[in-house]
């Protein structure tokens, strides 16, 4: 089924916001939200992320206004959807 083998497993990634844009799409205002991994510089539990996720890029948009801030750091946690 899965590229992991049989058990759902989870990845534990840690991003901050960097950006936050608003754009008019079809018919509703879109809201664009990017992250990046955090750097090796900073908190013990950074440098352990970085170590792991040292490089890459998240970009969402939603047309509802999603609560992140351009600075602060959010975990992202990755599992495989076993349904369809």
């Amino acid at each position: 089924m899965g590229g992991w083998g049989s058990a759902v497993e989870r990845v534990r990634c840690k991003f901050r916001c960097v950006e936050h844009k608003e754009f008019a799409g079809w018919q509703k205002i879109l809201h664009q939200v990017a992250f990046v991994p955090v750097g090796g510089d900073g908190s013990p539990e950074n440098k352990a992320f970085y170590d792991a996720t040292p490089g890459g890029r998240l970009e969402i948009a939603t047309i509802t206004r999603m609560p992140f801030t351009i600075g602060h750091e959010y975990y992202l946690d990755l599992t495989e959807a076993l349904e369809g």
